[in-house]
């Protein structure tokens, strides 16, 4: 349904799809099917020599259903019934997508002299730069951090000879970042790593209906499905435990339950219930690596290698994922949701009324640990002479982040808690419609609808704001201080949202047939979107605030 739905429908401003599940029956039936797609039957893809991505897509299953009989048990013809289905989902794939780049040998050992042009640097105006010594800033010049001084008022250092930093110069996190950074593949500076990872896709979605007639009036039925996908994600070809690919087993259940009661021909009761559940480990493959042990870098709270941003070589970022390498996301979601519907049907004269109601809740956790891995961005800034900046140099690269790396000097990093919310929230509606037939060319529907949202929170109230006016005692005094949602001792007494009573929706539509080949739809209500899905929630609201922030200035 693409638009102008009845009033049994809400809580959307698209589309909405509604499914039914098949039915067994007397007969047995079932079916067979597989679709298929295979690299064999492709073409090769540009720049890559001939190279073609692997595909080996196989997505088959089958179904059977009937009536429940077992021998000299039960016979359940005309009565009971099942129908079940199976789909597995193969596509074992590789991608391939080029190169990327990573540190020459000669950078691993310190030798930067391939970023020196022999040039120097000139501003926009085409003027030779030169620094507050009066002497020549060079383009692609690296300068020692070990340097700064202050020369006549001014922040100065000293670019290294030959942009050589000998090894005796790198500190400990840095070289042993150099243990975990693979080494090119070719002699290019630059796309001298391949860009190749697999991506892998595995799913398996058995599911099960049973249907009993209880008698002419009672209608009972029941439907299973587990699914579970296994794949890839994040793949950015880096070896582990730098990558920052993820390999997912998402497991989603659902169960449903109804009933349905004829009254009399012309009214029936429905009423059903279900659960879905859903579990998604999102999270690095290496959860026991240990970064005090194998780079010296003690302070992280949970075992995993820390994020790393920011390297660049040769002109490059090193890390296709936002310059990223190390953790990419180390999250584990979980949703759980009961759901309930009843309605009756009543067909009275040339109208058909219905009423009814929905009820669902949720509970999302979307727990994360990769603010307390550590997270350490690297720039420029750090071997760049500090009264360089705020210069014209007219886009001349000076200074460099991976040297930056290997001298240890961090721009910016932070340390963060781990994050466990359960998101709550309940979500009702409550309608009335009526499909009124006037004449056999004229239908209008019409109704009501009104939606029940309730505030969503976080179960144990950890959701965080900030009060600007209220004082900081850890600022002595200062106003802007933080609060935390909820009643008691140590909250605000407040909510940080709010629930909207007014959702009442009024639908009026109308069909009218002009003759056999030409009909006119035309509709119109007043609609209330779902609130947002809980989706990766924790990223858009504040469970606490990262400590231990440090940022790095020069000068």
């Amino acid at each position: 349904m693409a638009d102008s739905f009845a009033p049994e429908f809400g809580q959307s401003m698209g589309g909405i799809f509604n499914y039914t599940s098949k039915s067994g029956a007397n007969a047995i039936h079932g079916s067979l099917y597989e679709y298929f797609a295979n690299d064999k039957l492709n073409a090769t893809l540009p720049f890559l020599d001939g190279q073609k991505p692997r595909v080996h897509q196989n997505d088959f299953g089958g179904s059977f259903g009937g009536p429940v009989w077992i021998p000299k048990i039960y016979n359940g013809h005309d009565k009971t019934f099942f129908f079940f289905n199976y789909e597995m989902y193969r596509n074992p794939g590789n991608t391939i997508g080029g190169n990327q780049t990573v540190p020459t040998v000669a950078n691993r050992n310190g030798d930067f002299s391939a970023l020196l042009t022999g040039a120097q640097v000139k501003d926009s105006n085409g003027n030779p730069v030169f620094d507050s010594l009066d002497r020549p800033v060079m383009y692609g010049a690296i300068y020692a951090p070990a340097t700064i001084r202050v020369v006549n008022g001014q922040t100065v250092s000293d670019p290294f000879p030959d942009n050589y930093i000998n090894p005796n110069r790198f500190d400990t996190v840095g070289a042993n970042m150099l243990k975990f950074l693979p080494l090119p593949k070719t002699d290019a500076p630059n796309a001298n790593y391949p860009d190749n990872f697999p991506s892998n896709k595995f799913t398996w979605i058995p599911s099960i209906k049973v249907d009993h007639q209880v008698s002419k009036k009672i209608h009972l039925a029941g439907f299973l499905s587990w699914e579970q996908v296994d794949k890839d994600n994040g793949g950015d070809g880096l070896p582990d435990p730098i990558s920052t690919r993820r390999y997912q087993i998402i497991k989603s259940n659902t169960f449903r339950f109804n009933a349905d009661y004829v009254v009399t021909p012309t009214l029936v009761i429905h009423a059903g219930v279900g659960f879905q559940y859903y579990h998604n480990p999102d999270q690095t493959p290496f959860q026991t690596f240990n970064s005090a042990t194998e780079l010296g870098l003690p302070g992280a709270l949970m075992d995993g290698f820390p994020q790393i941003q920011g390297l660049n070589v040769n002109g490059q970022n090193v890390g296709l994922n936002q310059n990223i390498i190390g953790a990419y996301s180390d999250n584990l979601f979980v949703q759980r949701k009961p759901t309930a519907i009843a309605s009756i049907s009543w067909i009275k004269g040339s109208h058909d009324f219905k009423f009814g109601g929905e009820w669902r809740k949720e509970w999302f956790f979307n727990g994360s640990k990769l603010p307390a891995l550590g997270y350490y961005n690297f720039s420029s800034n750090e071997t760049t002479d500090p009264w360089l900046f705020g210069k014209d140099l007219g886009g001349a690269p000076i200074g460099n982040s991976f040297a930056s790396m290997l001298l240890g000097q961090v721009d910016y990093e932070r340390m963060g808690d781990v994050v466990n919310p359960w998101w709550v929230r309940a979500n009702g509606a409550m309608y009335a419609q009526d499909s009124w037939k006037i004449t056999h060319r004229l239908t209008v529907n019409y109704g009501v609808r009104y939606d029940m949202q309730q505030k969503q929170y976080e179960l144990n109230h950890w959701t965080i704001s900030m009060d600007p006016t209220l004082a900081n005692p850890s600022a002595g005094g200062l106003p802007g201080a933080a609060i935390f949602e909820g009643n008691g001792a140590g909250r605000c007494n407040c909510s940080f949202e709010h629930y909207y009573p007014y959702a009442f929706g009024p639908r009026l539509g109308g069909i009218y047939q002009l003759n056999e080949k030409t009909v006119l739809h035309g509709a119109a209500g007043v609609f209330f979107a779902n609130m947002p899905d809980f989706s990766y929630v924790a990223a858009q609201y504040g469970l606490g605030y990262g400590w231990n922030t440090s940022s790095y200035e020069i000068g």
